[in-house]
């Protein structure tokens, strides 16, 4: 394995960014890391740092010489991107836009991982591949091709990660239905939308393997995603399982007209990410469970 001298997160406070860090920091015999917040320090020894100001995204990054920058920083807020485009467009795109052009001014050789989105797609028929057509039908999906577009056409060495609802404490479905599971009767969820439900742990293995593989990886767009297609009622079945819960969980549909839900926005498993797949998506869900929620 290439010796790999540093690794800078930015957005190592966020919920999927706290996460990397942690996996990564278990590792730091491998390689120096650092992290990057903006407000919400909650993860020690973060570099506190607004990346919309170019001269401080510069000094960051100059000064660091990172071997790779994975960059989390966006706003994910589904509904948030909704009601105001131009903070949307600032905080996911501007942020990226200014760590590339700081990569490409000062002649580094720094490789970058950027977090993106299924909702590059238009959920109308799942089922995306990496190379699939992307027509995003939201703010938030729209910000993220963007900045998929100035990757793809900035003539850095990159790749682009391309998630879906991924689950662990901080994620919008896990939180709602680990807190309502034994406060409700019932618990109603959707049975005509799917998606592509991603594990934390998953997530971290995943992109710690891309990493270290990073020059043997020849695709440039990676889907790292669970290779099961659910329904949100589906998930609930799967989570009911493993945890306590005195709620009834009851199939219902959802109306898709005006809705910001996307009828289907399941995408496929990049090749390389299903050979690093070692268990399923039960055993990495239960794995995260068992070490986060004391159930036995």
């Amino acid at each position: 394995m290439k010796k790999i001298n540093s690794i800078l997160i930015l957005g190592a406070s966020g919920f999927i960014g706290k996460i990397i860090y942690h996996y990564l920091k278990n590792r730091v015999n491998e390689f120096n890391l650092y992290g990057s917040c903006f407000r919400n320090k909650n993860v020690p020894n973060l570099i506190q740092i607004n990346l919309l100001n170019k001269i401080k995204a510069e000094s960051l990054i100059c000064n660091l010489q990172p071997n790779y920058i994975i960059h989390l920083v966006g706003n994910k807020s589904v509904l948030g991107c909704q009601k105001d485009f131009s903070t949307a467009y600032d905080i996911n795109v501007n942020t990226l836009r200014n760590v590339i052009t700081s990569i490409k001014k000062n002649k580094l050789a720094t490789k970058l991982i950027f977090f993106s989105s299924d909702y590059v797609f238009n959920g109308l028929s799942g089922y995306y591949q990496p190379n699939s057509k992307r027509f995003p039908r939201t703010n938030y999906g729209k910000t993220k091709k963007i900045a998929e577009d100035l990757l793809i056409n900035s003539n850095i060495d990159y790749k682009i990660i391309r998630t879906s609802a991924v689950l662990g404490r901080g994620s919008n479905f896990y939180d709602w239905f680990m807190e309502n599971a034994n406060k409700v009767p019932s618990i109603k969820l959707y049975n005509n939308i799917y998606f592509t439900p991603t594990p934390i742990n998953f997530l971290a293995e995943s992109t710690y393997k891309i990493i270290i593989n990073y020059q043997y990886i020849k695709n440039k767009v990676l889907h790292v995603v669970s290779k099961k297609r659910l329904t949100r009622y589906q998930l609930g079945l799967i989570f009911k399982k493993y945890i306590k819960c005195k709620a009834q969980l009851k199939s219902i549909s959802i109306s898709l007209k005006n809705s910001l839900f996307q009828k289907d926005l399941s995408i496929i498993q990049s090749d390389y990410i299903a050979k690093l797949q070692k268990k399923t998506f039960n055993q990495y869900l239960y794995k995260y469970l068992i070490e986060n929620e004391k159930i036995s």
